[in-house]
């Protein structure tokens, strides 16, 4: 009996080691696993902090009119890497949505580059004609295979194939504008200022300066081809000069900044049938300022909390807050770091980078997620005319 006795408490004691093992052997699994989550997380935060800069330059005086940066976000270090010369000023830049491929525009040409993954430089693949005068912006649609141009002295747009090598094919389509509104000296003819699809890639959004109108059409990514919206337009206010836009990225809001006047306009956007309905019209300058001032850029955060827009000859960078019926409400006047801010790029809800075009600077600034405050955090110089600002995660 005892020795029966003895066999059982030492079964009780094995089973009591081997399910203490399992336990230790369990956390232990649960420990490496944890870990292994952190050296993950750490190595994506290393991939996400370290990105290629790109900013066009608007003069030829340099010969070079893309400028390449390493951007550091956790050192807060901005470092020049490459001088493009294949193309000697640029206006507006763009990235493919898919792909490693930078478009540019300048004068009457756009052209396409291929991004080098590990040093960012970039290579020219081909140039086309804009087939317009002053092609100021170019963005490509949500597919990757069109391209739109929006020519600001030519008074048209063009949409182009992308060839599967990223290179811009010979333009598919070219609308002419119309019209003219109040101011004498900006607005004798149509200047499209922008071109950009809408986020479920149905429509294409084109703000003309001179024909104080928002333009738009519908748009068929299988074919390529725009053809006037059942609602083709929405009137700015006059003299107001409609510039960028940019969507709300949650909800069906639309914002535009307004050149001439100074202003933001917020509208309601149907998603279904392409039509903007206003919201509210509000200054971007304090009510005190009274000198020169051209407004020039507008993005929200990728929280769709706060919406930024510059101005150019306040030099600042006014906040607002969204709020939930789309209305804005101010949230202060920021300087921009130099003079004349033409662009900026929204990094996270955490920081944005602008480019001060007459000081030929990049400003680097913390965002305030709880007010929506700018904190400038560093600044690198020698671009001579920056002009816009895009970022490619690498």
């Amino acid at each position: 009996m005892k020795i029966e006795n003895h066999a059982k408490k030492s079964g009780k004691l094995g089973l009591l080691f081997l399910t203490a093992g399992n336990i230790s052997f369990g956390l232990m699994k649960s420990i490496l696993f944890f870990l292994s989550l952190l050296l993950i997380g750490s190595s994506n935060l290393m991939g996400q902090s370290s990105q290629f800069m790109f900013v066009s330059s608007g003069t030829a005086d340099n010969h070079a009119g893309i400028f390449v940066y390493d951007l550091n976000l956790e050192d807060q270090a901005i470092a020049l890497k490459h001088k493009i010369s294949d193309v000697s000023t640029s206006s507006y830049l763009t990235i493919h949505p898919k792909k490693p491929y930078l478009y540019s525009v300048a004068g009457n040409k756009v052209s396409a580059f291929t991004i080098d993954k590990d040093n960012g430089s970039l290579s020219l693949i081909n140039e086309q004609s804009s087939e317009g005068k002053g092609a100021c912006y170019v963005s490509i649609d949500k597919t990757g295979k069109w391209a739109f141009v929006a020519n600001y002295s030519g008074g048209n747009l063009s949409l182009f194939p992308v060839g599967k090598d990223g290179q811009v094919l010979k333009a598919q389509q070219v609308i002419n504008h119309e019209g003219s509104s109040v101011n004498p000296e900006r607005q004798k003819a149509p200047h499209p200022h922008l071109i950009t699809a809408s986020p479920n890639n149905k429509f294409v959004l084109v703000p003309d300066l001179g024909a104080d109108k928002i333009f738009i059409y519908k748009f068929d990514d299988k074919k390529g081809a725009l053809k006037p919206n059942d609602f083709p337009f929405v009137k700015a206010h006059p003299g107001a000069g409609p510039r960028h836009l940019a969507f709300h990225p949650r909800k069906n809001f639309c914002y535009v900044i307004n050149e001439l006047n100074a202003t933001v306009t917020a509208y309601k956007w149907d998603p279904s049938n392409g039509v903007l309905t206003e919201i509210q019209t509000l200054g971007t300058l304090p009510e005190s300022f009274q000198e020169f001032n051209k407004s020039a850029d507008i993005h929200l955060t990728q929280n769709g909390r706060y919406l930024y827009a510059t101005n150019r000859g306040h030099n600042s960078l006014a906040s607002f807050e969204v709020q939930a019926d789309g209305s804005l409400q101010a949230a202060g006047h920021f300087p921009s770091g130099g003079d004349f801010p033409r662009n900026f790029f929204v990094l996270s809800d955490d920081q944005l980078v602008a480019a001060n075009r007459h000081t030929g600077n990049i400003v680097l600034f913390d965002i305030n997620r709880e007010t929506g405050a700018l904190s400038l955090k560093r600044k690198t110089g020698d671009i001579p005319s920056a002009q816009c600002i895009k970022v490619w995660k690498k």
